[in-house]
């Protein structure tokens, strides 16, 4: 066993592989889909932004963040936090917008907008681990 191991840092690595399994999986199924999904009022709202393949690439690299992170240690891992968070809370807030304009339903944009503010907490807490390092 790894000399300073604790059970709330496996936590925090579970936590982060889960959301960069989602991340990940959302972002491919947004670049994948691009022709079918026009035809639903949210992602023809979010396409007046950005094309779908934007916000699936964004996604995906912020899932590839989030492993990193969950791998690396010190301040490479705080930036990938930051950079991850700030990547994945900023499409899922767009995408919780525009569900809640153009849906009926409103679990769909609230399941994405808890998961933008769990991304903003994600780099949150990284730009605390960096700023408690300085001092």
């Amino acid at each position: 066993m790894h000399r300073n191991y604790d059970s709330n840092d496996l936590l925090a690595k579970a936590f982060l592989i889960f959301n960069a399994m989602y991340v990940g999986i959302t972002g491919g199924y947004l670049m994948m889909l691009e022709g079918v999904t026009y035809s639903t009022p949210t992602y023809d709202l979010m396409a007046g932004l950005f094309s779908l393949q934007t916000y699936g690439l964004v996604l995906v690299i912020a899932g590839v963040l989030y492993l990193y992170a969950a791998v690396q240690e010190g301040r490479r891992k705080h930036v990938a936090l930051i950079v991850g968070g700030v990547l994945s809370g900023i499409p899922f807030a767009l995408y919780a917008t525009a569900s809640f304009e153009g849906s009926a339903n409103s679990l769909l944009p609230l399941r994405y907008a808890i998961n933008s503010g769990f991304s903003f907490i994600i780099a949150g807490v990284g730009g605390m681990a960096i700023w408690k390092r300085k001092h």
